[in-house]
């Protein structure tokens, strides 16, 4: 686990990476992500009847995304600090990140990350590439991304502000998954381009965003 970056403009406070089972993931610490920093446990707690996508669903693509972040790790050079499941002590200081369950990381990422993303709310085949986007950059970094490729894709553009709201859910209507997915590859290009120490993780990015 490495340090990609510890300043950015005003949208950034810090900036992280992640090492796990061969893949590097990138998180960002800003205003615009709606991760609350604490745990809601209890068994099914997290299954709310308003969602329009079932908890099934929700299920499959975290299992996908578990995969990438992979299990415990505590790396002294990282400032993230102990890690497990992608949960780092740095975001959740009140949790024993080492006796984590894998269920307990799912409620997690339900409610910090699956909500706050509205992923439920764009066409099923966005859905996944989108959600573990979120996961691996941050929601403010991967709406943006989402947006770039909207306004790419569509005759009209809408605002890259990283928020997601209705404008943006509408406008992906008609986008393709895979030019969703070239714009993540494209933002990770611009970071090494800006950054080239990064450029041994390029490979574990690039199989990420193909969902490899």
């Amino acid at each position: 686990m490495l340090s990609l970056r510890t300043t950015t403009l005003l949208t950034f406070s810090v900036t992280f990476i992640w090492l796990s089972s061969g893949f590097t993931s990138i998180r960002y610490d800003d205003s615009h992500d709606n991760t609350s920093g604490y745990a809601r446990f209890g068994g099914n707690a997290f299954i709310r009847e308003s969602e329009t996508i079932s908890i099934m669903e929700f299920n499959e693509i975290i299992e996908k995304v578990l995969e990438h972040e992979g299990g415990y790790v505590n790396d002294k050079d990282d400032l993230g600090g102990e890690t497990k499941y992608g949960i780092t002590k740095r975001f959740y200081p009140h949790l024993d990140i080492k006796n984590l369950t894998r269920e307990q990381a799912k409620e997690i990422y339900y409610q910090d990350y699956w909500i706050p993303s509205k992923a439920s709310k764009l066409p099923e085949d966005l859905r996944y590439a989108y959600f573990d986007c979120v996961v691996n950059t941050g929601q403010y970094r991967a709406v943006k991304i989402l947006q770039q490729a909207c306004n790419n894709k569509n005759t009209f553009d809408i605002k890259e502000d990283g928020k997601i709201g209705a404008a943006t859910i509408s406008a992906c209507k008609k986008l393709e998954a895979d030019r969703f997915i070239s714009y993540r590859i494209l933002f990770y290009s611009l970071l090494i381009s800006d950054n080239p120490t990064q450029e041994k993780f390029w490979y574990g990015w690039y199989k990420r965003a193909k969902g490899e």
